[in-house]
């Protein structure tokens, strides 16, 4: 992988970082979650939306209870961190576009 791939991928996850340490909301568990799928991003070419399977990211990120993944990625989406499209398909994966950070 390219320095300047591995860079993108830094910003967008440090960007992160520096608005979720001003947003009391924001739990580790966010921040696991969110460092999962900034690497994701990262893995499919920084191209949304992403394309992913709930329990993939799940174990990638420690989180063992769905109503919990579902919380989190749902927090995300409401505080404004990404946009969340559910599949109800159990083959078919849920669509995450990470929306700009910058402020």
């Amino acid at each position: 992988m390219s320095r300047k791939k591995v860079m993108a991928g830094l910003e967008l996850l440090d960007e992160f970082i520096v608005r979720a340490c001003r947003d009391p909301r924001i739990a580790i568990s966010h921040i696991g979650l969110f460092a999962v799928l900034a690497a994701q991003w990262e893995r499919q070419g920084r191209k949304n939306p992403l394309h992913v399977f709930a329990r993939q990211v799940m174990t990638l990120c420690r989180i063992s209870s769905s109503a919990t993944y579902h919380k989190r990625i749902h927090e995300l989406s409401d505080y404004g961190y990404l946009r969340f499209e559910v599949s109800f398909k159990k083959n078919v994966p849920s669509r995450i576009y990470l929306l700009p950070l910058s402020e």
